[in-house]
């Protein structure tokens, strides 16, 4: 194919409406899948009613864009094939513009780049390929027309995958773009969005670990004052009881004719046990 669209696709490009470039550039996405387009598929994934999808298949195939098949199949005649081949060429260059060099996410740039490729000239077109240094695939990895063809890979479904082995997505298609939630697949701030929950979450464990380890800490000091208070009254009650003895023991040799002067009276306690001294001359 020729490195620009500018040749005589690009006078038939300019003649159709943006709504039959956005089917026929649907058509060419969905068909690059392998499967079957029908109405109800094209419906889905351009969100239109099916009856108004029904109705452009039908202009469409009047104007011979495209031809309705066995089992209402759609395909791009020639001419459709190419006014396609343009658009997306347009988009996935307005893509890889976008993210590399302004920075958008996937999102946001699939969208803009669905806004600004019907008034890109053939002229722009050729300069933002040149400026971009003549990519082969937008950044989702599906090839841009006219451009060198990427490296050739044997792809296979990611839900081909065996479990607990490394893979390396090479293409995301436009029709499984559309519907990245459901693959948990995305780029740009997408990422981020989830960076952000996975540290708030982090946060959180942090934070209940930290408050769990300060009331561990609490309940221990708490056990060990409790300890040393009880323990100090113990050992109050304990000089006390041996006061007590002690004064008990004066009184009752005072009453006797024992000649023993108090201060030769010494009562201590040790170990729950009261030990009685006595010294007389």
């Amino acid at each position: 194919m020729p490195r620009s669209s500018i040749l005589k696709v690009a006078a038939e490009t300019r003649a159709t409406t943006a709504s039959v470039q956005d089917y026929l550039a649907a058509i060419y996405d969905l068909t690059s899948s392998g499967r079957p387009v029908i109405g109800a598929r094209l419906a889905k994934h351009m969100g239109i009613s099916a009856p108004a999808v029904t109705e452009a298949i039908h202009r469409m195939a009047r104007g011979g864009y495209v031809k309705i098949g066995r089992g209402k199949v759609l395909a791009l005649s020639n001419k459709g094939r190419q006014i396609a081949e343009v658009m997306a060429r347009r988009h996935r260059l307005l893509e890889r513009w976008l993210t590399d060099t302004l920075g958008l996410n996937w999102t946001d740039a699939h969208e803009e780049a669905h806004r600004l490729e019907h008034a890109l000239s053939p002229r722009v077109e050729d300069r933002l390929a040149e400026l971009l240094g003549m990519p082969s695939t937008c950044p989702h990895g599906n090839p841009i027309p006219g451009m060198a063809k990427p490296p050739r890979v044997e792809p296979f479904p990611l839900n081909q995958a065996k479990e607990g082995t490394t893979v390396v997505v090479e293409r995301i298609t436009e029709e499984a773009e559309a519907e990245r939630d459901d693959l948990g697949l995305s780029g740009g701030c997408e990422w981020m969005k989830v960076l952000f929950w996975i540290f708030v979450a982090i946060g959180c464990v942090y934070a209940f670990y930290t408050g769990a380890m300060a009331v561990w800490s609490y309940l221990e000091i708490t056990s060990i004052v409790e300890e040393v208070v009880n323990e100090r009254a113990s050992r109050t009650d304990r000089q006390d009881r041996a006061g007590r003895g002690r004064d008990d023991i004066v009184k009752k040799v005072a009453a006797s004719d024992i000649p023993i002067d108090e201060h030769s009276i010494s009562v201590s306690n040790k170990n729950k046990t009261l030990e009685i001294g006595m010294r007389w001359n």
